[in-house]
């Protein structure tokens, strides 16, 4: 099937080796994938034999990081609009220091516009926070089938996998990842065949077609499941499940938030801002300027973080850490293949017996 299938040796030393400094060999081995990759990258940490994958508390639980963070956020996005809006209230209250006759508009049509304003930011923000969260979901299923996959193949077929399953499933996810990021290089295509990727490159779903190589690649191995309806519909229905996150992760690329309804937020944003210096002109003065640099620095701001996650598979500091997610799941995936399988095991260390105990302290 694949190039890694000629010997198991062959395939621990066709590929790339991360070791933890202070483990030896024997206790770590994880396939990854080529050297185009950067090195910060591909340095994943690996503990002996298995390392499960633990969630970290984030930055957004430390209130004054990120009161203070500039990385991240959306000011700088804003600025210039927020500075725009801003100078028209400076110009206001400059001219009427100096004589000239500013008309003043009362705040309550004002007021009264904000509500809908309010409303339309909310649901933008919602919108985009919603197909953030679902692509976030789908990688997690694209994750879970995955491993699920690998599980179920060596537990039906009651041995170690051969090489092959685990690299389609590694270049899946990678090929997955370059068509919602509208690149050309799938950096896990080195793990396949000839064949396979001239097979892949004539698809227009290059993702699509590795889930074929896959269901062939269990036809020809999994002689077990193959015989057992019950197993084959399972194992099938992993794979089903990974064309149906695949579909949902294009939706989301696909099918952005209407033009319309950004178009008219944006002008009844404008439209509310630009007026805002007439109305507290009168009431607040020289405050005036103030007031509308905080109200705009506050309503644009919300608008741009709906915009900043609306595309959340980018490489924005903000979009999802889809780098990391496919790093994981190759170490979770490469972790059922044969050779993996076949690092020892430390034996467990034994508490000394009471008898033992009192034998050392005599001694």
């Amino acid at each position: 099937m694949t190039s890694a299938t000629s010997t198991p040796s062959s395939s621990i030393d066709d590929h790339i080796v991360v070791l933890e400094p202070h483990l030896s060999c024997h206790n770590t081995m994880f396939k990854l994938l080529n050297e185009k990759l950067k090195p910060n990258d591909i340095a994943i940490k690996a503990q002996a034999g298995y390392s499960s994958i633990s969630p970290k508390k984030g930055i957004n639980r430390q209130w004054w990081r990120v009161l203070f963070s500039i990385r991240g956020i959306v000011s700088w996005h804003v600025l210039l609009r927020v500075m725009f809006f801003t100078l028209i209230s400076v110009l206001l209250a400059t001219l009427k220091n100096y004589g000239y006759n500013i008309p003043v508009w009362k705040a309550t049509g004002h007021n009264l516009l904000g509500v809908p304003l309010g409303l339309l930011l909310v649901y933008r923000t919602n919108s985009s926070y919603d197909r953030y969260w679902e692509g976030r979901k789908l990688w997690a299923n694209v994750t879970v089938s995955s491993i699920n996959l690998m599980r179920c193949v060596r537990a039906f077929e009651k041995k170690p996998i051969k090489s092959g399953l685990g690299e389609l499933l590694v270049a899946f996810i990678y090929a997955l990842k370059a068509k919602l990021r509208g690149e050309e290089v799938n950096q896990a295509e080195h793990l396949l065949s000839t064949e396979e990727t001239d097979f892949i490159h004539g698809s227009r779903n290059s993702s699509g077609s590795i889930l074929i190589l896959i269901s062939d690649w269990i036809n020809e191995n999994c002689p077990v499941s193959n015989s057992n309806p019950g197993k084959i519909g399972r194992l099938d229905t992993f794979i089903t499940d990974l064309s149906s996150s695949d579909s949902g992760l294009l939706r989301i690329i696909t099918c952005p938030i209407p033009f319309s309804y950004i178009a008219h937020i944006h002008q009844v944003l404008l439209l509310y801002l630009i007026t805002l210096p007439f109305c507290v002109l009168d009431d607040m003065y020289w405050f005036s300027i103030a007031i509308t640099f905080l109200i705009s620095f506050a309503l644009l701001g919300i608008e741009e973080a709906g915009k900043e996650i609306e595309d959340p598979f980018g490489t924005d500091r903000n979009d999802l850490p889809l780098d990391k997610i496919c790093l994981d799941t190759t170490r979770e995936i490469l972790y059922y293949e044969e050779n993996c399988s076949l690092i020892p095991r430390s034996p467990p260390v034994e508490s000394p017996t009471p008898v033992q105990v009192e034998k050392s302290t005599k001694l």
